[in-house]
């Protein structure tokens, strides 16, 4: 028994070698994703199959050898699969894969690794747990007595094992309706906000916000339809955009530039740029060939009828008063991301007696620059967390891992020192794993009223 579980190991630290030999190999092309090429995330997913393999497979060791091998060729896909993609886009680079198939591609395996993260974690505390009982024994120095086990018991290992195939299988299933189902569940979420200079004459001016919308990674057009119907039934005096159009280039807007058009608000619909929309997740043969794209979205969102406030404003008039509506490009806090705001150009020659709405992708701009530094700006407008896209929000309780990167990662939130609001859209569409747990994709609709009415 034992030489054929060396012969299995063997086998599988050969294949792994010659995965990681290829990958090396890729690392040195241009034809792959950036940041897809970091060696040490598929050291880390081989060394996850292989532990979760040998600590599962004694639980099938009972079943017919056509269904052994079928559950094999199951468990090692997901990780061949990645082999193979990233052979593919040697000879043929990923920006040309279609949407589905790359957002497909992506979705499966992560839908699998992460479904795989819970018997690898209850694993992962069952061999601590006996590690640490084994030192606590030698320490002691104490004779342990063997003892005769019912029968009927199960033993700890295969609870655990039984236990982490069913968490598994539940996580499988969960992450499933969310692709299929949450992720065009479309919410809209009503925010009132009283800003100090704000006339009363416009009380109730109503604001949709969307963001994220990050089209890279929607299979058809006909949800995207949804939501544009959805958003103009709300009958908006102004539409704003706060970034992420697109996930990898301009290219991916070019279906969707029909419905983009057909967003009406009042007084129009404005827009910024967020890090996706600077094309900075491919690599390009040439940097003029990147900033052509990016001008090429621009374009795109020019063509819809958007208007781009790109570290500029412009003046919202309406009979009842007027305000000034401001844009920055992306400024974010993390490094990896670009840092091309500019808010004292943003905001140049605006009277100081108007109000002052600033869209900007990243809250970390709120944070780090508007807020410490420019007290005249009484809204801006974020986007950028997705909420990881994972999460529990209800009256009692709010959580999401973007709590642990970003200060302000969801919905508003307020300065009283020095009455500045912030506000953090959800996002509309998804990036990397294409659906949601929890946090569901959001429609802002913002009324704002002076808070001398309040």
């Amino acid at each position: 028994m034992r030489k054929k579980q060396y012969g299995r190991a063997f086998l599988l630290l050969v294949s792994g070698s010659i995965l990681l030999s290829l990958i090396f190999f890729l690392r040195s092309t241009h034809q792959i994703p950036q940041n897809s090429s970091t060696l040490w995330f598929y050291l880390i997913l081989w060394l996850i199959d292989v532990y979760l393999w040998f600590k599962l497979s004694p639980t099938f060791s009972n079943y017919s050898k056509p269904l052994k091998l079928t559950l094999f060729i199951l468990f090692w896909m997901p990780f061949a699969v990645i082999a193979g993609m990233l052979a593919l886009m040697t000879v043929y680079p990923f920006e040309y894969w279609s949407v589905s198939f790359r957002t497909w591609s992506i979705a499966s395996i992560l839908l699998i690794y992460l479904s795989k993260s819970v018997p690898l974690i209850l694993l992962l505390i069952s061999d601590a747990i006996r590690l640490a009982s084994l030192r606590i024994k030698r320490n002691e120095n104490r004779v342990v007595f063997n003892y005769e086990r019912n029968p009927k018991q199960i033993s700890r290992s295969r609870f655990i094992r039984n236990a982490g195939i069913l968490g598994g299988g539940i996580v499988f299933s969960s992450l499933l309706v969310s692709l299929l189902k949450w992720a065009y569940d479309f919410r809209v979420h009503r925010v009132r906000v009283a800003l100090a200079n704000w006339p009363v004459q416009l009380n109730g001016f109503k604001i949709v916000q969307i963001s994220d919308i990050h089209f890279g990674s929607w299979i058809n057009t006909s949800h995207f339809e949804q939501a544009v119907n959805q958003i103009n039934s709300l009958n908006p005096d102004l539409i704003v955009f706060t970034g992420d159009l697109v996930n990898y280039e301009s290219a991916e807007a070019i279906p969707f530039k029909r419905s983009m058009s057909k967003l009406k608000a009042k007084y129009g619909v404005y827009a910024t740029l967020g890090n996706h929309d600077y094309g900075n997740y491919i690599r390009w043969k040439t940097q003029a060939d990147r900033l052509a794209d990016v001008d090429k979205l621009k374009g795109h969102m020019l063509d819809s009828g958007w208007k781009l406030l790109l570290n500029s404003h412009s003046i919202i008039k309406t009979d009842k008063g007027e305000f000034c509506l401001a844009g920055v490009e992306n400024w974010g806090y993390h490094r990896r991301f670009p840092r091309k705001g500019d808010l004292p150009k943003a905001i140049a020659g605006v009277p100081n007696t108007l109000p002052i709405i600033l869209l900007s992708h990243d809250p970390t701009h709120f944070e780090r620059i508007v807020a410490p530094l420019f007290p005249q700006v009484g809204l801006t407008l974020s986007g950028h967390t997705h909420g990881a896209q994972l999460g529990v929000e209800n009256r009692f309780f709010r959580w999401s891992p973007s709590k642990y990167i970003y200060k302000y990662w969801a919905g508003l939130y307020h300065l009283p020192a020095s009455n500045q609001f912030l506000y953090v859209n959800r996002g509309l569409g998804s990036i990397g794993f294409p659906g949601r747990v929890g946090i569901l994709p959001e429609i802002t609709l913002l009324e704002i009223e002076s808070s001398e009415s309040v």
